[in-house]
């Protein structure tokens, strides 16, 4: 398998403000190798079986699923939220070789309530990453949702998808911020789902972050909270 250098996610979860918590057993993180299909490969609960990190507030996963190797999947949420750290959902430190000799689509889908703070604004999604080697064919999309009646993955409201396509080039990054407005009255969840197609014996690398931000701080704080940068060697 190739070698890959991923940062970790000790300076993230410092700089989402996290303190100790008691472990969120609505904090999900589910991973699928068919995108479309009826069953799930992998539901994990914050500090469940499959979570590979004790910290509350982390879900951290590696393992194989179908063809696919997941090096490092990890999933960090600071609800409730504050005002020095508004709410934040990120999907981080994903490194996906596909093993088949077909080209493969896995799902992961992130999800949490509660978040209270801040009390609307503009729902934000940050996605960035990097496809390597022979990649035709690969493909990913990543949309944030925000759902007022706080439910596990909900879905009502969401980002306009972020679709990236491999280009010619054997190191073809990508990444993208958009936004969208968030009308919440109380207590809401987070989710995001990255849908991502990988060619044979191809891999990616990326992470993503969904979070509502109050005007007009729009797009800037998702900035300062930056992607988990991934490189290779």
């Amino acid at each position: 398998m190739r070698r890959q250098q991923v940062l970790t996610a000790v300076a993230l979860a410092a700089g989402l403000g996290m303190g100790a918590q008691a472990a969120n057993a609505a904090f999900k993180m589910e991973l699928n190798a068919s995108s479309t299909g009826p069953s799930l490969d992998v539901a994990i609960t914050d500090n469940g079986s499959g979570d590979a990190n004790a910290a509350s507030q982390v879900i951290q996963y590696s393992g194989a699923i179908g063809t696919f190797d997941i090096t490092i999947s990890i999933g960090v949420s600071n609800s409730p939220g504050s005002i020095t750290s508004p709410a934040t959902l990120q999907v981080t430190s994903i490194v996906i070789d596909n093993n088949g000799d077909a080209t493969g689509n896995l799902a992961i889908r992130l999800t949490d309530t509660g978040f209270t703070v801040p009390a609307g604004g503009l729902l934000a999604s940050s996605v960035g990453g990097t496809f390597f080697g022979n990649n035709a064919g690969s493909s990913v999309t990543f949309t944030s949702y925000v759902d007022d009646a706080d439910t596990e993955f909900g879905t009502p409201v969401g980002t306009t998808p972020q679709t990236f396509n491999f280009s010619s080039t054997p190191l073809s990054a990508f990444n993208s911020t958009t936004s969208t407005a968030a009308v919440v009255s109380g207590s809401y969840s987070l989710t995001n789902t990255l849908l991502i197609s990988v060619a044979p014996f191809g891999q990616v690398n990326l992470s993503g972050t969904t979070g509502v931000v109050p005007e007009p701080a729009t797009l800037g704080l998702l900035a300062g909270l930056g992607l988990v940068a991934l490189r290779r060697r």
